[in-house]
C-alpha cells in the first residue's frame, strides 16, 4: 500500500511557499506561522509528514510536536515531545529541560521559561533555517498556547517556519495571525489517482470505483483510505468490468474493527491495554504493565491464580511482546515515531477507540491500575501526576481504589497549580471531590478541597463557581468552629468589580470575623477590640481557634478585614471601608505577618485614589515597596515572598502620585527603581507598568517621537497580558504624543476602535478632547453627550480628576456654561495638581480652571489661573504643555484687552511659536500663528507689500536660520540680511524674528520657498 498524499497540490505548494520564503538565507528571509485547518480525518497530519518530508529533503532541520487528548497530558506537551529532538547535529542544543519553572514566583518562572525557550529556538533556526511542525492543535493546553504566542510574536526576522495543524481556528489561534491553509474534502479525481496507485494501474481500476467510494466517504481521506485498503484486501483491485461487486462498509468503526479481525487474538488483548496506556504508547511503560503480576488488588473482585499472566501478556514476556507490537505496526494500527523509537501511536483516534472497546471491564480496569502503578514507580522528576491521576480514576471501582484516585487527583491538581495550569488544576480537583462522595473523609479534608477547587476556579476564571465553593466551605466552616477555613474561604476571590459578588465576599468576611474576634492576639488584647458591641464575640477565648497558630490571629483577621474593606469600596461604602481598612492596617502591623501587611495597604490605598489622598498614596507606595524588597516574615499566612508584586505595586502608587504633583525628580527616581523590579519580575504586567509610566515622562518632556514608540512598546506589552483594560489604557496613552503632533491619522482606524473599547466616563472625556484637536466636532460632541450624565454619580477616585478635567474643557467648547460651572467649582479645590499618573500627563488643573473661566466669562479668574499654569509646568519641565498654557493664556488677554494685555498676549504667543515650532506642536503652531496674526493687524495678504528678496528672508526665517545662514544661502552680507529684516518688521508692523516667521508660515511664504529652491 503506498503511503502517498492524495490530492493536496495547492495546498502543499503554499506550505512550500511559506517555508523557503522563511528558510532562505539573506537579508529577505522572515520567519512564519502557517496552520493547515479541516474536521477530522481530513488529512492535515498526513499534508504536515509531507511538508516535513519536504524540508528533510532540502536539508533543513524539522522539529515535531503533537497535543494529545488527555486528561493526564502535562503542560507544554508537543512542545516537550518537539524539545526532545533538539540534540540533533547542527542545531544548537535543545532539551526539554528549558521548560522547566525553577523556583521562585510562579509568573515569573512561567514568562523567564518561555522567553528561555523562544531564544533557544531562535539560535537553533540560525543559519540553516527550522521547521517546526505542531499537530493536533485543538487539544493543546493553556501553557503549550502561551509559549505558541510568545514565539509567533518574535517570528519576524527569524528563520523559523512554524507549521500547526487544528481541528477549528480558536480564537486563542485567531489572534496570532497566522497563514490559514484550510483543507476540504477530495474530489472523485483525486480519488481515482489514489485508487490506481495502490493498484496495478489505471486499467485495474472499475470506472465505477472512485464515484462510489467518493459518495460513501465525502472525499474524507481517512475514510478513503480505510475503504481503498478493504477494496484491496477483499478484491485485490482487479474486479471484473461490470463493477466491483462488493457492499462497501460506511462506518469507520466497522472498518477498524474489521482490519483488528485480521490480528491474531493475543495482539488484539494486547492493544486493548496499549489503548489503554492513551493516544501515544510509552512502549517500556506499556511493557511492564503487561508482565506485571499483580496478587493484591484484583480488578474484578476474583483473586488470580498463582502465576496468573494478566490480560494482553505472553509467558514468554518481553519477547512476544515486541512480536506483538510489530504485528500491529505491520497491519497498520500502529505507527512508528521516528523520532522516539520507545513510542507508537495509532493511527487515528478512531482505531484506538476501537480497541478500548473490545476490552472486557475487568481488563480495562486491570489494566489502568497497572499502568498507574508502573508510572508511581517512575523517579519524581519523570512522573506525570496527571498521568497517574487519570489511571487512578478509571481504576476507581471499591473503597481502596477510589482512596488512591482521590489522593492521585489531588497530587495532579498540585502539580498543574504550580505550572499555572489552573484549568487542569480545577479538573482534578473537581474529580477528588466526586470520587470522595463515596469514601469517608474528614468534614475539615472535603472543605480544604473545596478551597482547592475555588482557588482554581477563580484563577480559571470561573468567578462565580469558586464563590459558590467559598460559601459552602464558610457555612461548612461555622459549623466545625474552623476559623482558618472561613478565613481562607473569605481570601480566595478578589478583584472583582461585581456588586453581587462583593457581597457574598462581605458576608464570608463577616463570618470569618465571627469565628477569629475574641481570641488573644500576639499582644494579649483581642481583635474585637476597637469593633462596635454587635463585631464582638459573646465571650473572649484564651486559646486560639482551630487552624491558627497561637498568637497568630491578627495577621488573618487583618486580611479579612482588608479583603471587606475593598469590596464595600466596590459596591459604594467608602466610609465603612475606610473604617475597616485602619483597623486592618493596625492589626497588621501588630502581627508578625507581612502579607497581612501587604493586603491591608492595599486596602488603604483603594480609599485613598482620589486627587486629595495624593501625598497617603506616596507613602503607602514608600511602605508597600519597602516590604517587597525587604526580608521576608509571616508564619501564619504567607510572606512577602509569595507576594512578589509588593514591590511593584509601590512603585506603580508612588509613580502616579509624583506625576500628580508635578514631583518629576520622585517619578525620575521611581522609574529607576521600577526599572530593577521589572528585571527581577519579568512579568509582561509588570513590563506594561513600566513601559507606560516611561511614555508619560516622554510626553511631559515633549519628546513625542519617543513617547509614541514607547506607547506602541506599551501597547503590545498589554496584549500580551491578556488584560482588555490595559490595551484600552495603552490606546488612551498613544493618543498623547500624536495631539501633540498631529499626527491623528498614524494609527487609525486601529486607535478609535481599541480606546473606545469600552465607553466609561474617564474614555470619553479623554478621547472626546482628542477628537476635538482631531476636528471630529461631531464625534466629540456625541461622546460629551454620554459623558455628562455620569458626572452626577462619579466616584472620586483615581479616575475622578481627568474625567473631571476633561468634561469641563468639552463643555468649554460647546457652550455648556451649566456644566463648565459644576466642573470649575469641583476641580478649584485641586488647582495645584497636575493631570499626570503613569496613564498619562495632560497639564495642570490651573490651566483647565483658566479655560474654564473663560467658558464664565470671568477673564481676571482666567488671568491668574493661566499664570500659575505655566509657573508649574515650567517647575516640572513639561514644555509642551508650557506652550499650550502660554497659548490659552494670550488668547485670555487678546479677549480682555486690558491695559497692556495686547502686549503680554504678543509676547505669550511669540513664546509659544518658538516652543511650537521647535518641539513640532504642528496644532499649536497653527493656532498660534492666527493668533500672532490677529494681535499684530498683519494678514497673510500684507505678502504682496515686501519685494521678492523680502520674501525670501521671510521664509528663510520661518526654517529657524540666522542671519549668518541666510546670508550664505543667498550669497548677500550679514549687514545686508540686518537691513532685509528691520523691513521686514516695519512693513508687517511685528516687533521681533519669530513674529516674522510665524506671519511666514501663515502667508504660505515656507512652501512658496521650497518649491523654489
Amino acid at each position: 500500500m503506498s503511503s502517498r498524499l492524495v490530492g493536496r497540490r495547492r495546498e502543499r505548494a503554499e506550505l512550500d511557499r511559506l517555508r523557503l520564503a522563511a528558510t532562505l538565507g539573506g537579508d529577505g528571509a522572515t520567519g512564519a506561522f502557517a496552520l493547515v485547518t479541516g474536521e477530522a480525518g481530513i488529512g492535515k497530519t498526513a499534508l504536515l509528514a509531507r511538508m516535513r518530508l519536504d524540508a528533510e529533503h532540502a536539508g533543513i532541520p524539522v522539529l515535531t510536536g503533537r497535543a494529545v487528548q488527555d486528561d493526564g497530558v502535562p503542560p507544554f506537551w508537543p512542545w516537550l515531545r518537539m524539545l526532545e529532538q533538539g540534540s540533533r547535529p547542527g542545531l544548537v542544543p535543545l532539551s526539554p529541560r528549558l521548560l522547566d519553572l525553577g523556583d521562585g514566583p510562579p509568573e515569573t518562572a512561567r514568562f523567564l521559561a518561555l522567553d528561555r525557550t523562544v531564544r533557544a529556538l531562535l539560535a537553533a533556526a540560525e543559519p540553516a533555517g527550522l521547521v517546526i511542525a505542531l499537530d493536533d492543535l485543538q487539544w493543546a493546553d493553556d501553557g503549550s498556547l502561551r509559549l505558541l504566542r510568545h514565539l509567533c510574536a518574535e517570528l519576524d526576522g527569524s528563520r523559523l517556519f512554524l507549521a500547526g495543524a487544528t481541528r477549528e481556528v480558536t480564537a486563542a489561534l485567531a489572534g496570532l495571525q497566522p497563514h490559514v491553509v484550510p483543507l476540504g474534502p477530495l474530489s472523485e479525481s483525486d480519488i481515482a489517482d489514489h485508487l490506481a496507485a495502490v493498484g496495478a494501474g489505471p486499467t485495474a481500476v472499475h470506472a465505477s470505483w472512485p464515484p462510489l467510494v467518493h459518495r460513501q466517504t465525502g472525499g474524507i481521506p481517512l475514510l478513503v483510505r480505510e475503504l481503498v485498503r478493504v477494496l484491496a484486501h477483499e478484491t485485490r483491485l482487479a474486479g471484473p468490468a461490470e463493477g466491483p461487486g462488493l457492499v462497501v462498509p460506511v462506518e469507520i468503526r466497522r472498518l477498524a474493527a474489521q482490519r483488528l479481525g485480521r490480528l491474531s487474538p493475543a495482539c488484539r488483548r494486547f492493544l486493548g491495554g496499549a489503548s489503554a496506556l492513551g493516544d501515544e504508547i510509552d512502549v517500556g511503560v506499556l511493557t511492564a504493565a503487561a508482565v506485571r503480576v499483580d496478587r493484591a488488588e484484583p480488578a474484578d473482585g476474583h483473586a488470580p491464580s498463582a502465576g496468573a499472566t494478566p490480560a494482553g501478556a505472553t509467558p514468554d514476556g518481553e519477547a512476544d511482546l515486541t512480536d506483538l507490537l510489530g504485528e500491529a505496526v505491520s497491519a497498520g494500527i500502529l505507527e512508528d515515531q521516528p523520532d522516539a523509537p520507545d513510542r507508537l501511536r495509532f493511527t487515528h483516534a478512531l482505531i484506538q477507540d476501537a480497541c478500548y472497546e473490545e476490552l472486557p471491564r475487568a481488563d480495562r480496569v486491570s489494566w489502568h491500575r497497572r499502568i498507574a502503578d508502573v508510572l508511581q514507580t517512575q523517579p519524581a522528576g519523570d512522573r506525570r501526576a496527571g498521568d497517574i491521576a487519570r489511571h487512578r480514576v478509571r481504576a476507581a471501582v471499591d473503597a481502596t481504589s477510589r482512596a488512591a484516585a482521590v489522593v492521585a487527583c489531588r497530587e495532579a491538581s498540585a502539580v498543574a497549580t504550580s505550572a499555572l495550569d489552573f484549568a487542569a488544576a480545577t479538573r482534578w480537583t473537581r474529580r477528588a471531590l466526586e470520587l470522595i462522595d463515596d469514601v469517608a473523609i474528614d468534614p475539615a479534608d472535603r472543605a480544604v478541597l473545596l478551597l482547592d477547587l475555588a482557588e482554581a476556579g477563580y484563577q480559571n476564571g470561573q468567578v462565580t463557581e469558586a464563590i459558590a465553593q467559598c460559601v459552602r466551605v464558610g457555612a461548612l466552616a461555622a459549623r466545625l468552629g474552623r476559623a482558618d477555613l472561613a478565613v481562607r474561604a473569605a481570601l480566595v476571590v478578589r478583584g472583582i468589580e461585581s456588586p453581587a459578588a462583593n457581597e457574598e465576599i462581605i458576608a464570608l468576611c463577616e463570618r470569618a470575623r465571627a469565628l477569629l474576634e475574641g481570641f488573644p492576639a500576639a499582644d494579649g488584647s483581642t481583635c474585637a477590640d476597637g469593633a462596635s458591641a454587635a463585631d464582638r464575640s459573646p465571650a473572649a477565648e484564651t486559646t486560639p481557634p482551630a487552624g491558627i497558630p497561637a498568637g497568630g490571629v491578627d495577621g488573618p483577621y487583618a486580611q479579612v478585614l482588608a479583603r471587606q474593606a475593598v469590596a464595600l469600596t466596590e459596591i459604594g461604602g467608602a466610609d465603612a471601608a475606610d473604617t475597616l481598612s485602619r483597623r486592618a492596617l493596625a492589626h497588621a502591623e501588630r502581627s508578625a505577618d507581612s502579607s497581612a501587611l501587604v493586603d491591608a495597604l492595599h486596602a488603604r490605598e483603594r480609599l485613598v485614589t482620589g486627587p486629595d489622598g495624593v501625598h497617603e498614596r506616596l507613602r503607602l507606595g514608600a511602605r508597600l515597596r519597602e516590604l517587597g524588597s525587604g526580608p521576608t516574615t509571616g508564619p501564619t499566612t504567607g510572606s512577602t515572598a509569595a507576594r512578589p508584586d509588593a514591590a511593584l505595586w509601590g512603585g506603580v502608587w508612588r509613580i502616579d502620585a509624583a506625576f500628580q504633583l508635578g514631583a518629576v525628580a520622585v517619578v525620575d527616581d521611581e522609574i529607576l527603581a521600577l526599572e530593577r523590579v521589572v528585571g527581577r519580575l519579568g512579568w509582561p504586567l509588570a513590563q506594561w507598568h513600566l513601559l507606560r509610566a516611561r511614555t508619560t515622562r516622554a510626553v511631559l518632556a515633549a519628546q513625542y517621537a519617543q513617547a509614541e514608540e514607547l506607547a506602541l512598546d506599551a501597547l503590545s506589552a498589554a496584549r500580551r497580558t491578556q488584560d482588555f483594560t490595559a490595551v484600552i489604557q495603552s490606546y488612551a496613552l498613544l493618543q498623547e504624543p500624536l495631539r501633540h503632533t498631529g499626527r491623528f491619522t498614524a494609527h487609525e482606524p486601529e486607535l478609535s476602535t481599541g480606546a473606545l473599547g469600552v465607553l466609561v466616563p474617564v474614555v470619553c472625556a479623554i478621547f472626546g478632547l482628542y477628537l476635538l484637536d482631531a476636528g471630529e466636532v461631531d464625534r466629540a460632541a456625541e461622546l460629551f453627550d454620554r459623558l455628562r450624565p455620569a458626572l452626577e454619580t462619579l466616584p472620586v477616585d483615581g479616575r475622578w480628576l481627568p474625567t473631571v478635567a476633561g468634561a469641563g474643557e468639552l463643555a468649554a467648547h460647546f457652550g455648556d456654561q451649566d456644566t463648565a460651572g459644576r466642573c470649575y467649582r469641583a476641580l478649584l479645590p485641586h488647582d495645584g495638581y497636575h493631570l499626570g499618573s503613569a496613564s498619562g500627563y495632560r497639564g495642570t488643573v490651573a490651566r483647565v480652571l483658566g479655560v474654564l473661566a473663560v467658558a464664565l466669562n470671568e477673564q481676571d479668574l482666567a488671568d491668574q489661573h493661566l499664570d500659575r499654569a505655566a509657573t508649574m509646568e515650567q517647575r516640572a519641565g513639561a514644555p509642551g504643555e508650557l506652550a499650550r498654557a502660554w497659548l490659552a493664556h494670550a488668547r485670555v488677554l487678546r479677549t480682555r484687552s486690558g491695559p497692556g494685555d495686547r502686549a503680554r498676549a504678543l509676547f505669550l504667543a511669540d513664546q509659544c511659536a518658538r516652543s511650537a515650532r521647535r518641539l513640532g506642536m504642528a496644532p499649536v503652531l497653527t493656532s498660534v500663528t492666527a493668533l500672532v496674526d490677529d494681535l499684530s493687524g498683519v494678514s497673510p495678504g500684507a505678502a504682496n507689500t515686501l519685494t521678492r528678496r523680502e520674501r525670501e528672508i521671510a521664509a528663510l526665517l520661518a526654517d529657524g536660520l540666522a542671519n549668518r545662514a541666510i546670508a550664505d544661502r543667498l550669497v548677500l552680507s550679514e549687514r545686508t540680511v540686518e537691513t532685509h529684516v528691520r523691513n521686514l518688521l516695519t512693513k508687517l508692523g511685528l516687533t521681533n524674528r519669530t513674529q516674522v516667521a510665524a506671519w511666514a508660515v501663515r502667508a504660505g511664504l515656507r512652501a512658496e520657498s521650497t518649491r523654489q529652491h
